[in-house]
């Protein structure tokens, strides 16, 4: 007999707020949705950033051939050959240009096509936020 009130003690406990309980957990799945579906954004920019990428350095390889093309066929003069040939044409040295960066605009783009594709993780990252959240009213 006292084995089994040792045993049926072990698996109930007594819980005093249960609803507080309930929403405390509820908040923190949110938290860990939330940032799940942060990191799961951010990986899929560095993905669509490495695609341009590998986009860029290719047509880059393409202007090296073309440009190496060009100064094969174009005649070898110095600058001071062509100022004397073409007096009204300013030489100037090449500036070096500063990267582009993204404008907020471009980046809330990206995040909206991002978001648009159907049955991806972060759909059912969003709905089970969405989920929590109704829950977490209800209570």
């Amino acid at each position: 007999m006292a084995e089994e009130e040792q045993e049926s003690k072990d698996f109930f406990v007594c819980i005093q707020n249960p609803k507080n309980l309930r929403r405390n957990l509820l908040e923190s799945s949110k938290s860990t949705l939330s940032i799940l579906k942060q990191v799961y954004t951010v990986k899929q920019i560095r993905e669509a950033k490495h695609e341009v990428m590998d986009s860029v350095i290719n047509e880059l390889r393409e202007l090296k051939i073309l440009v190496q093309k060009t100064d094969d066929l174009m005649p070898k003069h110095t600058r001071e050959e062509l100022k004397k040939l073409v007096p009204e044409i300013e030489i100037k040295k090449k500036s070096a240009s500063k990267r582009e960066k993204f404008s907020l605009k471009d980046k809330e783009e990206l995040a909206q096509q991002l978001q648009a594709q159907p049955g991806s993780d972060m759909d059912k990252l969003t709905r089970a936020l969405s989920d929590i959240e109704k829950k977490l009213q209800n209570l």
